[in-house]
């Protein structure tokens, strides 16, 4: 392999190799005095469908048919050095594990007998100790009824009952 400074660079071997992302790139060239593997973009394109995509210092590899990212290459030293791509589950695992609380106010502050059998369906660390909600206490609170009233009418419309309102705004 012929290198830009002019100088030749012997071939060990030739095989297969494996980007980070499982992609395998056909007649890769081993040359052992290397300290970094090139990829030729050529080759790559050819091969694989794909476009790279040269922003500043960043190179973006996609895939032209599926449109999935295949690599990143981030540029140090004159090369793009291809970095490994994370799985996206990896990426995007989170504590799935929700407060009963969460759940109690997301299915409408329901009761704790309808907790319980959702617990194998949902992702709750446990109802074993159910939290009480001030909302439900609060509604399901009666009112006192209305205080017997001493005043007796003897016949009708000797007392009235009158809600006064006004001046009244005309349009």
């Amino acid at each position: 392999v012929k290198i830009p400074n002019g100088q030749n660079i012997p071939v060990k071997s030739i095989g297969i190799a494996e980007l980070p992302n499982g992609v395998k790139v056909n007649n890769v060239l081993n040359i052992p005095d290397f300290k970094c593997n090139l990829l030729s973009v050529s080759k790559l394109t050819r091969e694989h469908n794909c476009a790279l995509t040269f922003v500043d210092d960043l190179c973006v590899i996609q895939d032209l048919t599926t449109r999935t990212l295949i690599g990143v290459g981030r540029h140090r030293d004159g090369l793009y050095l291809l970095e490994p791509i994370q799985d996206g589950v990896v990426a995007m695992k989170v504590d799935r594990s929700i407060d009963e609380s969460i759940w109690h106010w997301r299915l409408g502050h329901t009761s704790e007998t309808k907790m319980k059998q959702i617990e194998p369906l949902s992702d709750v660390v446990s109802y074993s100790s159910f939290m009480h909600c001030d909302s439900c206490i609060r509604a399901k609170q009666t009112r006192l009824p209305f205080p017997s009233s001493s005043i007796k009418s003897n016949s009708c419309f000797d007392l009235i009952h009158c809600d006064v309102w006004g001046p009244y705004n005309t349009a």
